[in-house]
């Protein structure tokens, strides 16, 4: 049984720090490259970018859901009561990453599709205004994520 829980725990885990690396991934390379002139970035690149960035996501975060009830059910009730300090930081880590999720599914389908749309009319001006959009919403979740690695933190330290 504890194979089981260790393989749960993985999943969780390293599909958190995917998600969380291709954020990061965005905001230190490809953030600095959509601020260049937009002729310079193929459309092609974009669209491939946008493609692999919304299934590691898609995926992620079906993986840390499931993953994530799966680890709760273990949980006692003493654990989960939100007048202990475990609790209180469970339900804001859990209320950051309902954001975080939010935030993941603007960016996946509203700004990307307008993005790729825009890619294939080459309308530069609407074009970097969703960008815009894309790396201020990325960069929101971004930073979330940190703070949920650091209250997951704490809470692995409380149990």
């Amino acid at each position: 049984m504890i194979w089981v829980k260790i393989l749960i725990n993985f999943i969780h885990l390293a599909s958190s720090y995917a998600w969380l690396g291709s954020i990061i991934f965005i905001a230190f390379v490809v953030k600095p490259i959509l601020k260049k002139e937009i002729e310079a970035i193929s459309s092609e690149i974009l669209k491939v970018f946008f493609s692999v960035f919304r299934k590691i996501t898609v995926i992620s975060v079906i993986l840390i859901i499931f993953s994530g009830i799966l680890m709760s059910v273990r949980l006692t009730s003493n654990e989960l009561s939100i007048l202990s300090t475990y609790g209180i930081i469970f339900l804001i880590k859990h209320l950051l990453i309902a954001v975080i999720i939010a935030l993941s599914l603007v960016a996946n389908f509203y700004v990307f599709p307008k993005i790729r749309k825009l890619c294939q009319l080459k309308a530069p001006n609407e074009l970097c205004y969703y960008q815009k959009q894309l790396i201020a919403v990325l960069s929101i979740a971004m930073i979330f994520g940190f703070i949920v690695l650091a209250l997951t933190a704490t809470m692995q330290f409380l149990s």
